[in-house]
């Protein structure tokens, strides 16, 4: 394993897991099953070899320990706005790059020349989704939702990742920030919110007020 990045997560209120979690069944979905005959065609690169489904094994596993950790509760400096609150894992770089591998092989089956495998098990995931009630969408959106989910964990790890870290790790209860402490988390979640909400008004409306 090579050294641990040390990567911050908002409480996405379960999307981050739901996410990564259909990602592996898409991954699962593309493993030969029991009875596959010699004229298997695998799928290309990590996806194909078992090695992507291991590394967000890895990543999926540290996410969920630490969302049945413990949160604290941040506050602004006013002492009455409660912020989104932060989740600090620490992640194999290698990992992260695995599963950024097979997610550029999806994007890849999405395109006219892509994959037939890979091509078919993303059109009956989006087609079907994961939950009762789920509506059909597009593949392109389906592999875009994986993609943002990636990019949340793979965000590279700052000053003010440290920072926060350093602040609210291990801890409980309620945190009043510091007004330095409290624009570092400003800037850390204006990545979020660019990179796993796509800006999304709702979203700024939580993180913000």
């Amino acid at each position: 394993m090579s050294a641990a990045r040390l990567v911050a997560i908002p409480d996405t209120e379960g999307d981050l897991v739901d996410l990564l979690e259909g990602l592996e069944e898409v991954l699962l979905s593309l493993l030969p099953a029991e009875g596959d005959g010699e004229d298997w065609e695998p799928a290309p690169g990590p996806l194909g070899d078992g090695s992507a489904l291991e590394a967000l094994q890895r990543v999926e596993s540290e996410v969920r320990a630490s969302e049945r950790a413990p949160v604290v509760q941040p506050l602004a400096p006013d002492g009455r706005f409660e912020l989104i609150p932060l989740r600090f894992v620490r992640l194999d770089p290698a990992d992260l790059a695995t599963v950024a591998g097979a997610l550029a092989e999806l994007g890849r089956a999405t395109l006219p020349a892509g994959d037939e495998l890979v091509a078919e098990v993303l059109s009956s995931r989006a087609a079907g989704g994961r939950h009762p009630g789920d509506r059909p969408r597009p593949v392109a959106e389906l592999v875009a939702g994986f993609a943002r989910a990636h990019g949340l964990l793979d965000l590279a790890p700052d000053v003010d990742t440290e920072l926060l870290a350093g602040r609210l790790e291990g801890r409980q209860g309620r945190v009043v920030l510091s007004e330095s402490e409290h624009e570092a988390y400003r800037r850390l979640t204006e990545r979020t919110l660019a990179m796993f909400h796509t800006g999304d008004p709702l979203a700024r409306f939580l993180y913000r007020g």
